[in-house]
């Protein structure tokens, strides 16, 4: 190879190098709309088969998302969405966590948090990605929303029986 070719060539990888430097990549798209994998083992996908087939009464999610890019909001989503498709009685109302007065009540300001409504009030919210450990009480959360609950033990019921003001319980759902 002569120096002509020699000098041609590295004249064709700087303008590459420089070209590649200086195009900007379009800006990522974190919209909760971007379609994510969301990451279930096969037992966790026959977990939702089983539970979202036991829901004979309609409920809504309503899903909360914040910022756009929020942590886990996509597959929040996504979660949401397939459940979706394997129960006609599952709606999904997507808002916002910056509407009047939803952070207060929420008592936060970011997302994913998803509130399951059905004909049987149960005041839970359910804050985050359900993964894992945490994706039956999740579930079960749906469940009750419509009102299917396991009946509780009789000393269960004489506790709450003698509770003579409202509480607020916060249950930690983590894998040990």
């Amino acid at each position: 190879m002569n120096g002509k070719s020699r000098g041609f060539i590295w004249s064709i990888l700087a303008l590459l190098v420089l070209a590649g430097t200086s195009c900007s990549k379009p800006p990522e798209d974190t919209s909760v709309s971007k379609a994510r994998p969301i990451r279930l083992s096969l037992k966790d996908r026959k977990l939702i088969r089983e539970k979202t087939a036991r829901i004979t009464e309609p409920v809504t999610i309503n899903f909360y998302t914040g910022k756009p890019g929020e942590k886990h909001a996509a597959e929040t989503k996504a979660l949401l969405d397939l459940m979706g498709t394997m129960a006609s009685k599952i709606k999904i109302n997507e808002l916002g966590l910056s509407e009047q007065g939803i952070q207060e009540k929420l008592e936060t300001d970011h997302g994913p948090v998803m509130v399951p409504i059905g004909d049987y009030p149960i005041g839970i919210s359910y804050y985050g990605y359900p993964e894992r450990m945490e994706l039956e009480p999740f579930l079960d959360s749906i469940l009750i929303a419509t009102g299917q609950m396991e009946p509780l033990a009789d000393s269960t019921v004489s506790y709450i029986e003698s509770l003579d003001s409202d509480i607020l319980i916060r249950v930690f759902v983590a894998p040990l």
